[in-house]
């Protein structure tokens, strides 16, 4: 079942465009903050040393700087790896998610658990030497699907319908089901 802070949390931020237009760099930039400062790493050149890249890379990721290229550069990855974030949880916090909320096993039907093995055969991929761009539509793609089944979870949850709540033997659906049926295939 989908947790409601999580739905409550990203669902406005989730629509369904291409993926990297609705990537929130800047939100991404003040968590890689947050949890760098959390973590007891003072300074910016000290992560930078941790995970291998410039102290000025790590810098414009903190700043919200948009990629010149396309995707999620791979330093991203890097940072999300030294964090502990599973799979998935770099795409979360780019959709608006906060990394405490993110949860593989929670969406519908496991939406973040179904998402793991994708992920994995992208890191493999990218390990092995596949065009980036191949990556990196395939992680859009899965970004996308896991929007889509969220944003899905809430219009089911949000309808109230009979076919959600249990009835006595006989009795049939509530009488304003139908009206609430109507609004909302209307919407």
């Amino acid at each position: 079942m989908l947790l409601p802070a999580v739905a409550s949390c990203c669902l406005e931020r989730l629509t369904l465009t291409p993926a990297t237009a609705r990537y929130d760099w800047a939100h991404l930039g003040h968590v890689i903050r947050r949890i760098r400062r959390e973590r007891g790493i003072k300074r910016q050149p000290e992560l930078a040393e941790a995970v291998g890249l410039s102290a000025k890379t790590i810098s414009n990721y903190e700043n919200g700087r948009k990629p010149e290229t396309p995707g999620i550069p791979d330093g991203y990855h890097l940072v999300a790896k030294h964090f502990g974030w599973p799979p998935g949880c770099l795409e979360f916090v780019l959709a608006g998610g906060e990394p405490e909320e993110f949860h593989p096993g929670s969406g519908p039907s496991g939406a973040h658990a179904l998402a793991k093995p994708a992920f994995d055969l992208l890191d493999a991929a990218r390990d092995a030497g596949a065009p980036a761009e191949l990556i990196q539509r395939g992680r859009e793609d899965i970004t996308e699907l896991m929007a889509w089944l969220l944003q899905a979870e809430a219009r089911r949850s949000s309808l109230g319908l009979a076919a959600y709540r249990p009835h006595a033997a006989g009795e049939g659906p509530a009488a304003d089901d139908t009206a609430r049926i109507l609004r909302a295939l209307e919407e």
